[in-house]
């Protein structure tokens, strides 16, 4: 029994389906999309000059970015005439977050402790 459940636990910590979940928007309010086509990144792009800054978020690479290689957790910058570009892709659903990293820590050890309590 203690096994069945074990595995249903998981069972529901597991993605459903094959398409990736980003965050998405322009000025942001914080908007999650689920990505169509062959998308497999997300990205995060701040865009800032002087006092102003804009931050977009969505699947695959923003309109008008030079191709960064191969989607991966990873983050360039560039600055161009006092423009300042700072653009983050990352590989896994809602990765496109400022606090994706304490969420998944958070989920590791509640997962962790809910597994020590049926075992």
């Amino acid at each position: 029994m203690k096994s069945l459940l074990i595995g249903i636990f998981f069972l529901a910590l597991v993605k459903n389906g094959m398409s990736l979940k980003c965050y998405e928007c322009t000025d942001c309010k914080s908007n999650d999309k689920e990505c169509t086509g062959t998308s497999t990144s997300c990205f995060k792009a701040e865009v800032a000059k002087g006092d102003d800054k804009i931050i977009s978020k969505g699947c695959g690479l923003p309109a008008g970015v030079p191709l960064m290689g191969e989607p991966e957790n990873t983050c360039k910058s560039i600055s161009v005439l006092n423009v300042d570009t700072h653009i983050c892709t990352c590989l896994t659903d809602l990765c496109n977050n400022a606090n994706v990293h304490a969420f998944k820590t958070e989920m590791i050890i509640f997962s962790l402790i809910i597994v020590k309590q049926f075992m």
